[in-house]
């Protein structure tokens, strides 16, 4: 499917880069943000609207009482996030592994770090960005992250959280300071 992009002036970056019209309002700042096959299926089936991204080391520092505070907002101005997820090339256009595990006639599954802006077929629009620590994250916005039950979250959530940041000192248990972002999908 090849998708036509906007074009519209209306950005004050130049030419308008979505894939969508949107009646005039143009993305002025958006940029990539990766999710497992998991996720992306979430995100497809209306599931997930929100993640969770850790404040990194120099977006924070230490304040005299000892708590972490955030510095600066990564995600400030941005107002469109296009997803990264493990793909390939096929033909004209491209393949996902979170809805089509299997490939013929394909290069094999790139990596979503290596995903180039015109091999990402969703959109997100952000809506909301808040600062919390990880286990602040309510019974509400469980579902928002994917998860449709309390034990589901209590257990999935964790452990995918463990499997993905544990390794880099980021488990549940250190409770790190995080980003909770809140978007609804704009593309497909």
């Amino acid at each position: 499917m090849k998708q036509e992009r906007c074009g519209c002036k209306t950005s004050p970056y130049g030419t308008c880069r979505l894939f969508v019209p949107h009646n005039g309002k143009c993305d002025t700042l958006s940029r990539p943000i990766l999710f497992s096959g998991l996720m992306v299926r979430a995100i497809l089936d209306g599931k997930k609207t929100q993640t969770r991204r850790v404040v990194m080391g120099r977006d924070s520092s230490i304040s005299s009482d000892g708590t972490w505070r955030a510095k600066k907002c990564p995600w400030e101005g941005i107002e469109t996030l296009w997803v990264r997820e493990t793909w390939c090339q096929k033909g004209d256009g491209f393949s996902y592994a979170a809805t089509a595990p299997r490939i013929d006639g394909a290069n094999g599954w790139k990596p979503s770090i290596h995903m180039p802006r015109k091999a990402s077929r969703i959109i997100l629009a952000l809506k909301r960005i808040r600062l919390e620590h990880l286990q602040e994250i309510t019974m509400e916005d469980a579902p928002a992250e994917g998860f449709t039950a309390v034990e589901q979250y209590a257990g999935c959530f964790r452990d995918g959280w463990d499997a993905i940041n544990g390794k880099r000192g980021y488990g549940w248990e250190t409770n790190p300071l995080v980003w909770a972002l809140t978007f609804e999908r704009v593309q497909p």
